[in-house]
């Protein structure tokens, strides 16, 4: 992913660990290092996504915790600066508002 990024025309959603985690609640470990990883490469290249209403989850016991998710995304970016970033600046100016 990092080429795509580095080529300046591409931007990276963080959203919904819960699918691609082999890991799973309530670290989503893997999900976590891999955000963590491009994060910390390309700050101004992230958004992030709720993806709700999390269609892909079948049963109420499988439907994630929205608040739970925008904790983990908050705590892998690590900073406010980058918080900033991530939730209001880049997709400020990705959307154009």
């Amino acid at each position: 992913m990092r080429p795509l990024i580095d080529r300046g025309n591409c931007y990276v959603k963080m959203a919904a660990c819960y699918e691609t985690s082999r890991n799973g609640y309530p670290g989503y470990d893997d999900v976590a290092a891999l955000s963590q990883a491009l994060i910390h490469h390309a700050p101004d290249r992230i958004i992030w996504g709720s993806n709700w209403p999390h269609n892909m989850a079948t049963t109420a016991e499988a439907y994630p915790d929205d608040v739970h998710l925008l904790d983990l995304a908050m705590a892998w970016t690590g900073k406010t600066k980058t918080i900033q970033q991530i939730f209001v600046d880049t997709p400020a100016q990705l959307y154009g508002f």
